[in-house]
């Protein structure tokens, strides 16, 4: 089911929620996915119409996290 849901979503979003992990509760630091943070980047640099796309995003995902 989880990868159904993936794949409805715009790619910028499954690249988001791969670099930032859910928040756990037995966990006290969370820090983003290097790997995927470094795609993210590219991702966003080489394709400047999705920049805005990826910006409104994450910003959506941090007031709700």
């Amino acid at each position: 089911m989880h990868a159904v849901r993936q794949s409805c979503r715009p790619k910028h979003q499954v690249l988001i929620l791969k670099c930032y992990p859910r928040y756990q509760k037995n966990v006290t630091k969370v820090k983003p996915n290097s790997s995927e943070l470094s795609y993210l980047l590219y991702y966003a640099s080489t394709r400047r119409s999705k920049l805005q796309k990826v910006g409104s995003f994450l910003e959506k995902k941090t007031t709700n996290d």
